[in-house]
């Protein structure tokens, strides 16, 4: 079936409801005992976002548009990234802080010397 939108070559497949998601599965290949999955509602861990889908009562035809989304694990992954560059960061200001506070006690060590005391 050709694409009304780009006029590419569409591939044949079905829809499946597993672990509360909605997904389109492609044709089964017997090679390699895979098929392709494509999610079309985002997956939350309380609760799923409906899948956005368009009816034509004419052509009785369906289409939905695969959403750009995260999946939980890669979100929590980038989220986790985020913060330990965060600390990471912290981290680095805390010990420059800690440099300078401890150059300027040298410097103020120093500046008490007696000038003719010798070490």
């Amino acid at each position: 079936m050709e694409c009304p939108y780009c006029h590419q070559e569409m591939r044949k497949g079905s829809f499946s409801d597993r672990g509360g998601r909605v997904r389109w599965m492609g044709e089964y290949n017997r090679e390699t005992y895979n098929c392709e999955i494509v999610d079309l509602q985002e997956y939350g861990f309380l609760s799923t976002k409906p899948a956005e889908a368009h009816y034509c009562p004419g052509c009785r035809i369906v289409i939905v548009p695969v959403p750009a989304f995260e999946h939980p694990l890669e979100k929590l992954d980038r989220k986790w990234n985020e913060v330990t560059s965060r600390f990471a960061e912290k981290r680095k200001e805390l010990e420059q802080e800690q440099e300078e506070r401890a150059r300027e006690k040298r410097r103020e060590k120093r500046r008490k010397k007696d000038p003719w005391e010798i070490d």
